[in-house]
């Protein structure tokens, strides 16, 4: 784990980090990841490209995270443990499901930029004046 980070933020969010912070910060994070597989195999299967998929690849900060406080902390009890590995099991099976056949060749399905973002903002617009009560009524 990269020595500098701030803080103010938490560990997991790297925009503080210099480049070869992050750089390093997802080398450790891959080996973990393969460690993770290795280990846990019949639940966790990650595509190759998994440092391509945003969300997948914060998510698996966060739970190496959360393993690395657990691992750490004096005072972590095994109920803590048993949660890990419960969301662990219940995130490696949508992560296989939104993930599972990427080979990452596709602009398709799993392409992380294909929802633009000002575009659901605007769709969603008028729902958000409804709600806030902005909409005229």
């Amino acid at each position: 784990m990269a020595e500098e980070q701030r803080s103010d933020s938490p560990p997991w969010n790297w925009a503080a980090l210099t480049e070869e912070e992050r750089i390093a910060e997802l080398d450790d994070l891959a080996e973990w990841a393969a460690e993770l597989q290795q280990g846990y195999g019949r639940w966790v299967r990650l595509p190759a490209c998994w440092p391509c998929h945003r969300a997948l690849r914060e998510e698996l900060a966060v739970f190496w995270y959360w393993r690395q406080r657990i691992d750490g902390a004096p005072d972590s009890g095994p109920e803590e443990a048993v949660r890990w590995h419960q969301c662990l099991r219940a995130s490696a099976q949508a992560w296989a499901e939104a993930f599972g056949g990427c080979r990452h060749e596709s602009l398709g399905e799993v392409d992380e930029e294909r929802d633009q973002k000002e575009q659901l903002l605007l769709v969603t617009r008028r729902y958000l004046d409804m709600f806030t009560g902005t909409d005229g009524r």
